[in-house]
């Protein structure tokens, strides 16, 4: 799991859940955003994303900070969504040029002559299956 996955996605998600909502009461803040961060978990299990020991472990976090979400939403009722929009719109800029730069590094090394040498498999011929009896010299694989 990322950071970002792991902490910005929920803390956004939080927000993104109580901030519609007019007067929202502090259960609500808390754990409303829960049901939302609830239908991301089990997508990235159905999707396949995450194994089921990582959402075990990271549920925990990412319930919590989904929780800061909607408390900031609540309490920063004065921020708009242009501010928050423009600071979304900053952090998405900021892993683009990440991942930008880190392509790009890749593709450099690539071209400057770096090679990508595969592993020899050759001593897998010589593991028997502990099963196959009648022919002990058939290679496993």
């Amino acid at each position: 799991m990322t950071v970002g996955f792991l902490f910005l996605v929920p803390l956004t998600i939080g927000y993104l859940t109580v901030r519609p909502v007019a007067g929202a009461s502090l259960r609500f803040r808390l754990f409303a955003p829960w049901i939302s961060c609830a239908f991301v978990i089990l997508g990235s299990v159905i999707t396949g994303l995450e194994g089921s020991i990582c959402v075990i472990f990271a549920s925990p976090a990412m319930l919590l900070f989904a929780s800061i979400g909607g408390m900031l939403a609540g309490a920063l009722p004065g921020v708009n969504e242009a501010v928050f929009g423009a600071v979304v719109a900053g952090a998405l800029d900021a892993v683009l040029a990440v991942v930008v730069a880190g392509v790009s590094a890749a593709s450099h090394a690539v071209s400057a002559g770096a090679r990508l040498e595969s592993v020899p498999l050759d001593f897998l011929a010589g593991i028997h299956h502990p099963c196959d009896k009648d022919n002990p010299t058939k290679p496993w694989i």
